[in-house]
Parts: structure tokens; C-alpha cells; sequence
């Protein structure tokens, strides 16, 4: 499909793998000048067509350092999608402690945030742009092995919201895209975690959890990655303030 998005230049966050990668693949199918940002990239993780970046998103000072760099160099910035998180799973909701939350709300809503200022702040010179943050269905629901992972997310999705209205006259798009159960490394990670306790391997505990899902399946980083692209398209250009969710029917409204 043709997103319209030809010669736009676009920085997608945490894109050395799963989702992230997912979206950056398909924006430089659809012709984007794209700089994926993550801590690191792997020996072959590069896609052909992305100028990797080195970038950790909670160091504000690093984040508008290669938002500087990508206008300089690009031109300007039209896209930025928000997709670096973290999670960490506890085996008892009473095992978390302060470390773990300060963690993942530094890099699921901190960062984000910082992200966002930066790319807005270029995005403003030159008239507009989109914005696309990752967000997830335990932001909405609560439903979640990490408390503090859903904390984040709703912070995800409330950030989204003011934003946008913020932005809109500055012709900035602010979205986000709420997940369900894809089929990453990620939710391989809990199945191997979690799985053990009910006697699952990795691959049964995902499939599983599929079971939940009105559609019949977990879904795939390429079904999230769509949905950002229209969003960050002239195809939603009526569009913002607004989370989409991708969970094949878990959570609807």
C-alpha cells in the first residue's frame, strides 16, 4: 500500500528488534528516509535503507542531541515513532521494588515524553508531522504480569492525549497504537519465565494465551507496524489525540 510517505524523513525508537523493527522495515518499504534509534543493534539487526542510531531514550540531553543531528542532516523531521519500553516481570506483585518501577516509567514514559518534546520542537519549525507513540492494552485494562508496566502504558496513552491537543495548533499529529499479544522475543521471554510454573514450554505458554484473543490469534509485529503507518500517513490526517487498539478484539471501544 502506498502510505504517502515518500521522501519523508522518520526516527522510529527501539527499532533494532520486534516491533520496532517491524515499523521501520515498512517504512522504508514505503520510501521514508528512516533512523532507527536503540541502545544496540546487533550483527545484522541493520536493515538495508535505516541509518542506525545509538540513543538511550531517558538521557534528554542524548535525545535532542540526534533529533539535532537527524534535522541537520535530513533536513527536518516529519515522523516520529515512540516505540522503545522495557518490562520487568515479578513472580509476586510484592516483589517489585523501587528500582524496577523507577526503570520502566523512566523509559515507557520519561523517555517517551523526551522523545516527543524533541521531535515536536523540530517538527513545529517546519509546519507539522506526525507523532506515533507505543503504547499497550494494559494501559487500558490493567491486565498485566507488571503492574508497573501498565502504570506506564496509561501514562503512554494519557501523554498521547495532552499532546495532541497541545501540538494540533502547531499541525503536529500526536496517536498511539495499543498492542495486544504479539508474537515477539518479548512474550517468548515470559513464556519461558512463566510457563515453567504450569508445566508450559515458552510455545505453548504463548499459544495459550492466544486462546483470549476474540480472533483466534496472537497477532504479529507486521499487524502493529500497518496501523502506525496509517497513522502516521496523510491518511489520518483528520486524526489525533487517538489510541488504536491491535489486539484482535481483547479489549474494545
Amino acid at each position: 500500500m502506498d502510505w504517502q510517505l515518500s521522501g519523508k524523513t522518520a526516527l522510529v525508537t527501539g527499532a533494532a528488534a520486534g516491533i520496532g523493527r517491524a515499523i521501520a522495515l515498512h517504512l522504508v518499504e514505503a520510501d521514508a528516509r528512516v533512523y532507527g534509534a536503540d541502545l544496540a543493534w546487533a550483527e545484522g539487526s541493520v536493515l538495508p535503507g535505516l541509518s542506525p542510531l545509538v540513543l538511550d531514550v531517558t538521557d534528554r540531553d542524548a535525545v535532542r542531541t540526534i533529533v539535532q543531528q537527524i534535522v541537520e542532516e535530513a533536513g527536518g523531521l516529519d515522523v516520529l515513532v515512540n516505540n522503545a519500553g522495557t518490562m520487568r516481570a515479578r513472580d509476586s506483585f510484592f516483589d517489585y521494588d523501587a528500582d524496577d518501577w523507577r526503570r520502566i516509567l523512566d523509559v515507557n514514559a520519561s523517555g517517551l515524553f523526551f522523545c516527543l518534546q524533541a521531535a515536536a520542537g523540530a517538527m513545529a519549525e517546519r509546519g507539522g508531522g506526525a507523532i506515533v507513540n507505543v503504547a499497550s492494552i494494559a494501559g487500558r485494562n490493567g491486565r498485566t504480569l507488571s503492574p508497573p508496566y501498565a502504570a506506564s502504558k496509561a501514562a503512554v496513552i494519557n501523554i498521547t492525549r495532552s499532546s495532541a491537543a497541545t501540538l494540533a495548533s502547531s499541525g503536529i499529529r500526536v496517536n498511539a497504537v495499543a498492542p495486544g499479544i504479539i508474537d515477539t522475543d518479548f512474550n517468548r521471554r515470559l513464556g519461558a519465565q512463566f510457563g515453567p510454573r504450569d508445566g508450559l514450554t515458552p510455545e505453548e505458554y504463548v499459544a495459550r494465551r492466544a486462546e483470549m484473543v476474540p480472533l483466534g490469534r496472537i497477532g504479529t509485529p507486521d499487524d502493529v507496524a500497518r496501523v502506525v503507518c496509517f497513522l502516521a500517513s496523510p491518511a489520518a490526517g483528520y486524526v489525533t489525540g487517538q489510541t488504536l487498539n491491535v489486539d484482535g478484539g481483547i479489549v474494545m471501544n
